[in-house]
């Protein structure tokens, strides 16, 4: 069984050499996650929220698994050669699921702003406050939005974030993932009976705008073509298709937002 390695991350960070995203660089900086590593430390793997990072030996692959566990919403990103399919090998629940990692290469504030105030007259963007927090943790659809936090009052100091709202209640939001001192991971989701509105372009485009406000980079990691289709149209641009590993419960889920 792999150990938590939390108080020494310098072990595992060169099994995670070159692989690009957001949430390792908060791993690394202390800020989110947990890191754990195998008696050897020749195999590494990063917990956050959802996501399972897996560098090194594929042999602990199978250690990777236990750590997820029946989290049924787990998405095992493999970040080297051999994990993929020593991943799916050790647990038949597992499917490939394509993703599709961005860069900000075209950010511009006046077509953010544009995009921004298409919200319909119905509804109201207002930044994440305790109350609208409340509403996140009490309903499946927006309880990402907190995954890394310990609740409200943890995001509250830590994190941001802007909703759409009607009649006071929370419908549609994006987020801060995780943070790290230069940047900020999205997160997106839309209450089903209010997509298709354009409400996750009007909310992403103002939280881009905060980040950029805040002199953070965001970060868009797309896990289906949806997230990738909105994210193109505030100005990123695509840089890769990659492919991680998801159990068929979340296969359902990422196919429904």
């Amino acid at each position: 069984m792999m150990k938590n390695c939390d108080s020494s991350r310098s072990d595992i960070s060169p099994l995670f050499a070159g692989f690009e995203d957001s949430v390792l660089y908060s791993y690394f900086e202390g800020r989110f996650g947990r890191g754990f590593c195998n008696e050897e430390r020749t195999a590494g793997a990063v917990v956050c929220g959802s996501f399972y990072f897996a560098a090194g030996d594929v042999c602990a692959a199978g250690e990777v698994l236990e750590l997820a566990g029946g989290d049924s919403k787990a998405v095992f990103m493999p970040c080297g050669e051999g994990w993929l399919s020593a991943l799916i090998e050790r647990d038949s629940s597992l499917a490939v699921s394509p993703r599709f990692r961005t860069g900000c290469g075209n950010l511009d504030i006046k077509s953010l702003k544009s995009l921004r105030d298409i919200i319909g007259a119905e509804y109201e963007i207002k930044s994440f406050d305790r109350d609208l927090l409340r509403q996140a943790v009490a309903q499946s659809w927006s309880e990402p939005f907190l995954e890394n936090f310990a609740g409200p009052q943890d995001f509250m100091d830590r994190g941001f974030g802007v909703a759409a709202i009607k009649d006071g209640e929370l419908v549609c939001g994006a987020s801060s993932y995780t943070l790290y001192s230069k940047g900020a991971e999205v997160e997106i989701a839309c209450r089903e009976d209010h997509r298709r509105r354009g409400l996750a372009t009007a909310v992403g485009a103002a939280f881009i705008l905060e980040c950029l406000r805040r002199g953070l980079r965001p970060h868009w990691d797309a896990g289906n073509m949806i997230s990738l289709k909105i994210a193109q149209r505030l100005g990123f641009e695509l840089k890769e298709e990659y492919l991680s590993a998801v159990r068929e419960e979340r296969t359902k889920f990422m196919r429904s937002v």
